[in-house]
């Protein structure tokens, strides 16, 4: 049997992703929708101070992994920065999206489709706890950020996200003391960590594949480095 044959039904996997998806609330138009996450959008760069973290004329370049109704692409054109937006979204959302202005692309954050090194900066407010592989989203990161680029991630706490029990929607809201290592495995230095008891937020800056460091024993590390090296291989098939 083939790897292609084993290889998940993309229909399935669509389907399964679709579960986190929402029509537009009742008594909302997407005009109206768009509108009031813009203004959200707007605060959200002001109250966490992003042009200090990273600064735009120093990290112009940014994806916004999961940019919900496209608004936030808007905010972040109107600070500066040359921010790219992918996510999946309703169709209808997506089209009036476009007509103001931004670029977003329909894709998958477990499967990036741009060269290597692409983006400056990466950004995932509330959105990263929709992935189902984090290994694998951190992997595809890695890659299409430049060296020493950097990733903001703001996500729900234990304590703030699911208190009725399990979401088919939040499918990795995972603890510091799992998500900490994992990101310094995957090629990622930690710059700033904050646990509100609402919110994680975290500011990561993509190290080159040379400086990687697992902290663990050396056949470890050397597959570790080996697998990324492999996936900047399949990058490259992207660049035009």
């Amino acid at each position: 049997m083939s790897v292609e044959q084993l290889s998940l039904d993309s229909r399935k996997w669509r389907l399964f992703l679709s579960m986190g998806h929402h029509d537009c609330p009742e008594g909302h138009t997407k005009e109206s929708i768009f509108e009031h996450r813009l203004w959200e959008a707007t605060d959200h760069f002001k109250h966490f101070k992003y042009e200090e973290r990273f600064p735009p004329d120093k990290f112009p370049r940014m994806l916004m992994i999961g940019a919900g109704t496209g608004a936030e692409i808007k905010a972040a054109q109107e600070y500066g920065y040359k921010p790219i937006g992918i996510g999946l979204l309703i169709p209808e959302q997506v089209e009036y999206a476009k007509q103001q202005g931004v670029d977003f692309r329909v894709m998958d954050m477990h499967d990036l489709r741009f060269p290597n090194e692409s983006f400056d900066v990466a950004y995932c407010d509330m959105s990263f706890e929709h992935c189902v592989n984090p290994w694998l989203v951190c992997m595809e990161v890695w890659t299409v950020l430049r060296p020493y680029g950097r990733w903001w991630m703001n996500l729900p706490t234990w304590k703030s996200s699911d208190k009725d029990g399990p979401s088919n929607q939040h499918f990795m809201v995972l603890p510091p003391w799992f998500m900490r290592p994992m990101f310094k495995r995957s090629g990622f230095r930690e710059l700033y960590f904050e646990d509100n008891e609402v919110r994680y937020q975290y500011l990561l800056e993509r190290l080159p594949l040379e400086e990687v460091d697992v902290e663990q024993v050396e056949h470890r590390k050397k597959s570790i480095v080996s697998l990324l090296r492999k996936r900047l291989e399949i990058g490259r098939e992207y660049d035009g």
